[in-house]
């Protein structure tokens, strides 16, 4: 009997401790973060502000130079989905610059001023041409 207790109290306490982490995760993803460009740094004449709240909406503003506009979307935070480890993060409706952005996407790093996702696998489930890498600083 009192292996039973031992055992269901570390069963709990493992569950208290991993639906701890994806929280502390969800809650690290809101607010605004600035998308970094990564190539053609010195011609970049847009900037993009991504901005998740705690509703699981995305919002995304572009700005150039002669231009503003916003478009929004939906996430939803995971761990270990489709079989695999670690954080994930589920993107639908989302587009930007006419581009289809959303999908499955693994979370590589997300620090209190830096997010690191990359796209696995396209809103239709498809992984050709899936790859997506995305950088962005907390504002």
């Amino acid at each position: 009997m009192a292996k039973k207790i031992k055992l269901l109290s570390l069963l709990f306490l493992v569950t208290t401790i991993l639906t701890s982490c994806l929280k502390s995760k969800e809650e690290a993803i809101v607010g605004n973060w600035e998308y970094q460009v990564l190539q053609n740094v010195e011609n970049a004449t847009e900037k993009q502000i991504w901005s998740f709240d705690a509703a699981s909406n995305v919002k995304v503003t572009v700005t150039t130079a002669d231009t503003s506009y916003s478009t929004k979307g939906t996430y939803i935070m995971s761990k270990k989905s489709m079989g695999l480890r670690g954080y994930y993060i589920q993107i639908k409706d989302l587009y930007v610059a006419n581009a289809n952005v959303s999908g499955f996407y693994k979370i590589n790093k997300l620090k209190k001023d830096i997010f690191v996702i990359n796209r696995i696998e396209k809103e239709d489930g498809k992984t050709d041409g899936a790859f997506l890498w995305s950088e962005f600083i907390k504002k």
